[in-house]
């Protein structure tokens, strides 16, 4: 079998399986908490979705195109600086908004965290790729993330 092929597939599958889990376990999540909680969630995951394209100023797309190993890691903190820059914008935006015209719920606060720790597993993974450990990109060394951009990339399609 070619490398494309393996490559291919073992990125295929993980897809896809990451989105049959989500799928499956909507009834169980719609099941266990009330409609509040559930808007709660989908507004925060679209407030994500909407958020993540452009939380490492899309610098995790320009590591894959490096031309040496050094440009790519040089890319990669840019990215991950980057990140770090936009979680803290996100965050002071909040805190603005809150003080100069509505109250912001508790939850939403967490909206920068998460969207910091989604710069820094698309920057890993772009990183991954560059270096062709395609199955690194697959299983992720933390599923929760994983879990959070599959479920939001299910949200921008």
């Amino acid at each position: 079998m070619s490398t494309f092929l393996k490559n291919s597939s073992v990125m295929v599958v993980a897809s896809m399986s990451s989105q049959l889990l989500g799928l499956a376990l909507t009834p169980i999540i719609t099941r266990l908490f009330t409609p509040e909680q559930y808007g709660l969630y989908a507004t925060f995951l679209s407030l994500l979705a909407v958020r993540m394209p452009v939380v490492a100023l899309r610098y995790n797309a320009a590591i894959i195109y490096a031309k040496d190993t050094a440009e790519a890691k040089s890319l990669y903190a840019v990215a991950l600086i980057a990140t770090v820059l936009c979680s803290v914008l996100v965050l002071a935006g909040m805190f603005v908004y809150s003080y100069g015209f509505d109250a912001i719920r508790v939850e939403y606060y967490f909206l920068p965290v998460v969207l910091f720790f989604a710069g820094v597993a698309l920057a890993n993974q772009s990183l991954l790729m560059y270096f062709n450990k395609f199955s690194g990109v697959a299983a992720p060394e933390n599923p929760v993330i994983w879990m959070m951009m599959s479920k939001s990339e299910m949200i921008c399609a």
